[in-house]
């Protein structure tokens, strides 16, 4: 799915019910944002989506791969494995700061086994938006020894100035699992 033109959305979740985005028997879900302020995946405040899985998101310009929450209240992303994230949005240079791979506005994500997400300098990851109570799991349902690199989430980045996670707003407390 290209995700183009201003304030954009590959797929909205606004209404209740299980919401999976994943591989079918043949195809891989694959979304494409390069719209300014355009999003992927846009869950809105008070609903979750249960899975996404075997699915690439390719971001450029001032776009977002997943925005989670908004003004509505916290939303949730309960599952994502084996998917990437490629972020080309040269957001990080001349004090821009907009797109990024994942946006969390206010909810909380779960990540499992094999989830990238990189970018090839000037980028921004992952934005938090620091006025919420945001929560990202990495590896959240895995149990035993440490993960292969196949199988871990690994945030990549290549080049200059680029930004793990950009943190928004004030700044509250913060935890990494």
């Amino acid at each position: 799915m290209t995700v183009n033109g201003a304030n954009s959305n590959g797929i909205i979740v606004k209404t209740g019910g299980t919401v999976n985005i994943k591989k079918d028997t043949t195809y891989k879900p694959k979304f494409t944002v390069g719209g300014a302020n355009s999003n992927g995946v846009y869950v809105t405040g008070g609903k979750t989506v249960a899975e996404i899985s075997d699915t690439n998101f390719d971001v450029s310009g001032n776009g977002t791969g997943i925005l989670v929450g908004d003004s509505g209240g916290a939303a949730k992303v309960s599952k994502i494995k084996d998917t990437t994230f490629t972020v080309n949005v040269d957001s990080a240079k001349d004090n821009d700061k907009h797109g990024t791979g994942i946006y969390m506005y206010d909810g909380k994500i779960t990540t499992d086994d094999n989830v990238k997400i990189s970018g090839n300098g000037d980028d921004i990851l992952v934005t938090i938006n620091n006025s919420k109570n945001n929560e990202i799991k990495f590896d959240g349902n895995r149990t035993g020894n440490a993960p292969s690199y196949d199988d871990a989430v690994v945030m990549k980045a290549s080049g200059n100035n680029n930004i793990g996670f950009n943190l928004q707003d004030d700044l509250y407390y913060f935890f990494f699992y």
